[in-house]
């Protein structure tokens, strides 16, 4: 079993349970804040910005945001945090990829009730992953003409 875990909350990672051992983790964060201007209205674009790497036992990054895992066929939880402010009212979605492809149930919708709000979202999600296997954020908006600023963001995979 895997976890998969997307959190931005200043950009650190989640406590890790003792079931994971630290030997099939990964993660990745951005090294700095980054705007994301969507193009169209309901169409998710992969959160693009210099990443570093975290713990990466069996998977490896690169500065374009994509975590690959390098390890034996298995299950992981995903998760995923991100602190992220809006140029106006509007609902942004947050979703992790794998391969290219969204990771059913792997969504989560904010509604921002007004501009320049900071807000914090938050995705976890169990899936299946194999060896050579490309996990991504993407993000959505409702407004095609609305800009987000996304003050941290972390990915965190447990095997």
């Amino acid at each position: 079993m895997a976890i998969v875990t997307l959190n931005t909350a200043l950009g650190v990672a989640a406590n890790i349970p003792d079931a994971f051992p630290e030997n099939y983790r990964g993660q990745m964060r951005l090294t700095a804040e980054t705007t994301l201007v969507f193009a169209a209205a309901d169409t998710y674009q992969k959160v693009e910005g210099v990443w570093l790497d975290g713990h990466l036992n069996k998977f490896e990054t690169d500065n374009l945001g994509t975590l690959t895992y390098i390890g034996p066929d298995t299950f992981a939880l995903m998760n995923g945090v991100s602190d992220l402010q809006v140029n106006k009212a509007c609902e942004v979605t947050y979703a992790l990829f794998k391969n290219g492809v969204l990771v059913e149930g792997a969504e989560t919708p904010h509604t921002f009730t007004a501009t320049s709000k900071t807000s914090n979202i938050s995705i976890t999600r169990i899936c299946e992953i194999n060896t050579g296997d490309e996990l991504e954020v993407y993000a959505k908006c409702d407004d095609g003409t609305a800009t987000a600023l996304i003050k941290s963001l972390t990915v965190t995979v447990w095997k």
